[in-house]
């Protein structure tokens, strides 16, 4: 019995409820043993019939418990020592699993959160303590109403996160998603795992769970958008697994089926080279395996082929798609049907190199085209011509009867000028009324002389069209191909130079080009360049030539710009001054002179030395120009002249262009208080009818009239008749080139009031001006 009490009690170290149950056995045995030895110590005290027993059996029940009283106190030793080692077992095995749970906590790559009941913190892994920025010292302090402020989380994502902490202290597992700024003030977003902390079957706190999940929730975004944007876009997007040999489709957009007639259903799954025909091009087929096989991207255009069997040119773009490996898997292509933009390509090819309106070849093909032929006939000594074709008074007709007339003739003379060349011809339009003829292969330069009569001849006869019966001309410049000729361009130059010959020689004719038109056109290009550098570097300067009454008086001045070139000295206004109108940069130089002459003007007029008016010549092109009227104010405003100080002088071809327009701007100078002058009177088409309605002040008779006055019975009758009837208007006459005192005294006595010319002053500088005013005003007050 003590043997098997032992041995159950030693193989049942864990189950102590059965150990308690043998220790109480035992314990009662040992009593009794004990009751049975008292009364045998003690006779009489306790006897042992009073527990049922004999004395004999009283000895043996002492002898019993002596033995298990032994037995036990082996046992409980035993047991300690057991217990003992299960006690150190179990603490091991709980510091495991702290350590575990603690290397759960601190090595986990997703933010754990430790909150109690009430909703503050109790402890953060590294992770967490990251996100919020909070420490040990926060911990059983810090709610988390504290970290998530208004800044940090938006007012929907703490409801959530308020509800879900709310919910899991409850006893109920919560999972939701949030964003939060955390402490370096990046906005993430997050997966929020609340799990409640039971503990003998009470929730204690809350523990949270935290994963980073932007990344993934911007994955999912750019998913989804990649998605839409396939199916939503124009273009036409099938994608191709290149694993297998016969290149199946795995997936097609919309707009792939608008583009190709195929139904999804029937291209997933089937090969690509549904796609190709007859005429799509083998190497184009052969690039692509090859990029895929590569896994390059590339774009190429090829022909395609619909549903029903119809071409289209397609523009293809593919891209390798490659697995977690690198390697290429798939190919997606990008297709665009680019048959319109081909032809408009097409179309675009032709008008960049022929003429929309009369289907002739363009500048762009014919300077080719002039670039090949000068090369072979340099090559094989051959002779070449270029006619440059310029329509006579093309512009009356298009601005009288239209454009669209216009357009008819230009047609029409287009058809003419092809009849009249050879199939080897190259004739251009290079726009306008302009166009240009290549003449290759020439047996010598007559033929050329011969084709541009031919051509002028059939542009003599009559255009019918619109019910009109037009007739035209044109002037025709020739240049041939000489031996030191280098470049073939310069052979169009020296045509459009002999055209403006022709039309100087009157229109309907041609010139042929010779070298001394070339310096001449070279010396105006050279002038015009030098002419605008002078303007801007201070080579001009304004000389002033003063007027003078009848009694030799100062009465006025004008303003005369000089050009002192730093190489080739001072270079005449007759000989800048056209060159400055045709180009337009007289508008410029006009501005200028104006200005200086007014800042000249207002320096007599302060030292009280302006006698009359500052006169300044105008052009045509700035008396025409809009705004000139407000340049004009500004440019007082500027040096502070006075309107009553400042005279302009007019051509008579100023005022005959646009006559109302002209007396329209001339009584706005007349309101302002400026005067004007009709200067170089009687060398155009003078007329007192269009005189008497201009409202002027003055006009001067040219000196042509004046340097032979006196010797001239005709001179001398034009200028008193101008005299005459001038002051029958109440004009004042002034006679300008003034040379001798008997020109002076001739004009005079006919009644002429004003006088200027070399025989007073020449002109002068600003400096010699203001002495020459003082000395002349000296002498008068002398005599």
């Amino acid at each position: 019995m003590l043997s098997l009490f032992t041995t159950v009690m030693l193989q049942n170290p864990k189950d102590l409820r059965l150990q308690a149950c043998l220790i109480i056995l035992f314990v009662c045995s040992l009593l009794t043993g004990l009751l049975v030895a008292v009364a045998e110590v003690f006779p009489g005290t306790l006897l042992p019939e009073h527990l049922g027993l004999s004395r004999e059996g009283a000895r043996m029940a002492f002898l019993a418990a002596s033995t298990v009283t032994a037995v036990v106190a082996s046992y409980v030793l035993i047991m300690g020592r057991s217990l003992l080692s299960l006690h150190r077992i179990q603490a091991q095995e709980l510091s495991t699993a702290e350590q575990r749970f603690r290397s759960l906590f601190s090595q986990s790559p997703d933010a754990v959160f430790g909150f109690d009941k009430d909703g503050y913190y109790t402890s953060l892994n590294p992770v967490a303590q990251a996100i919020v920025g909070l420490g040990e010292s926060d911990l059983g302090v810090t709610h988390y109403r504290d970290v998530l402020t208004d800044e940090a989380m938006d007012e929907a994502g703490f409801a959530r996160f308020d509800k879900g902490f709310r919910n899991a202290a409850a006893g109920r597992t919560q999972t939701f998603e949030v964003g939060f700024v955390n402490q370096h003030g990046e906005r993430r977003d997050y997966e929020c795992a609340f799990l409640p902390i039971v503990v003998d079957a009470g929730v204690e706190g809350v523990f949270a769970i935290v994963k980073d999940v932007t990344k993934r929730l911007q994955a999912q975004e750019n998913q989804r958008i990649l998605q839409r944007s396939l199916e939503s876009s124009d273009n036409a997007v099938v994608v191709v697994d290149i694993r297998s040999t016969n290149l199946p489709v795995v997936f097609v957009n919309p707009a792939f089926s608008q583009m190709t007639g195929y139904h999804e259903s029937e291209v997933i799954g089937a090969p690509v080279k549904l796609l190709t025909g007859p005429e799509t091009d083998a190497e184009d087929l052969a690039r692509i395996r090859q990029a895929a096989k590569a896994g390059q991207p590339v774009s190429l255009t090829l022909k395609s082929y619909r549903r029903d069997g119809t071409p289209f040119w397609n523009q293809v773009s593919l891209a390798p798609v490659r697995d977690e490996q690198q390697q290429v898997t798939h190919v997606a292509a990008i297709m665009n049907d680019i048959s319109e933009k081909k032809e408009q390509e097409r179309r675009l090819a032709y008008q960049a190199t022929h003429d929309v309106l009369t289907g002739l070849a363009n500048r762009a093909l014919f300077e080719d085209r002039l670039a090949h032929d000068f090369a072979l006939a340099k090559r094989h000594q051959q002779q070449l011509a270029v006619l440059f074709i310029d329509l006579d008074e093309f512009k009356p007709i298009n601005d009288t009867l239209g454009h669209k007339i216009g357009d008819e003739l230009l047609i029409s003379v287009a058809q003419r000028l092809t009849a009249a060349i050879r199939p080897t011809d190259t004739l251009a339009r290079l726009g306008g009324d302009e166009f240009v003829l290549l003449l290759p292969d020439l047996g010598s330069s007559h033929e050329a002389e011969e084709v541009a009569e031919r051509i002028l001849g059939e542009l003599s006869q009559p255009h019918l069209l619109g019910g009109h019966e037009l007739y035209i001309s044109a002037s025709i410049g020739i240049s041939t191909l000489c031996k030191d000729l280098e470049r073939p361009e310069k052979l169009l130059q020296q045509a459009d130079m002999a055209m403006y010959k022709a039309k100087k020689q009157g229109r309907d004719t041609y010139e042929i080009y010779s070298r001394d038109l070339d310096k001449k056109l070279a010396r105006r290009v050279n002038l015009r360049n030098e002419l605008q550098e002078a303007m801007t570097s201070g080579q001009l300067n304004l000389h002033y030539q003063p007027l003078v009454d009848r009694s030799g008086s100062f009465c006025g001045l004008e303003a005369l710009v000089r050009w002192n070139h730093p190489r080739k000295g001072l270079i005449a206004p007759a000989e800048f001054i056209p060159v400055a109108e045709e180009t337009g940069q007289i508008v410029h130089l006009g501005k200028w002179v104006t200005r200086q002459a007014c800042r000249d003007a207002q320096k007599l007029v302060a030292r009280g030395m302006l006698a009359g008016r500052m006169a300044v010549n105008l052009s045509p092109l700035q008396f025409h120009r809009p705004g000139f009227l407000s340049t004009l104010r500004s440019i007082l405003e500027e040096t502070g002249l006075p309107a009553r100080y400042l005279e302009l002088e007019l051509t008579e071809s100023i005022l005959m262009k646009d006559s109302d327009g002209a007396i329209g701007i001339l009584n706005a100078l007349n309101d302002m208080g400026i005067a004007a002058a009709i200067d170089d009177f009687g060398t155009g088409f003078s007329s007192f009818s269009y005189l008497r309605h201009l409202p002027v002040d003055k006009i001067k008779i040219d000196r042509s009239f004046v340097s032979n006055v006196v010797t001239n019975d005709k001179d001398a009758a034009v200028c008193k008749g101008v005299i005459t009837l001038a002051r029958e208007m109440d004009l004042t006459v002034v006679a300008e080139g003034i040379e001798n005192a008997d020109q002076f005294e001739y004009l005079r006595d006919y009644g002429c009031e004003v006088f200027q010319g070399y025989h007073f002053a020449r002109p002068m500088p600003i400096g010699q001006l203001l002495e020459w005013v003082e000395k002349t005003a000296g002498d008068r007050s002398g005599k």
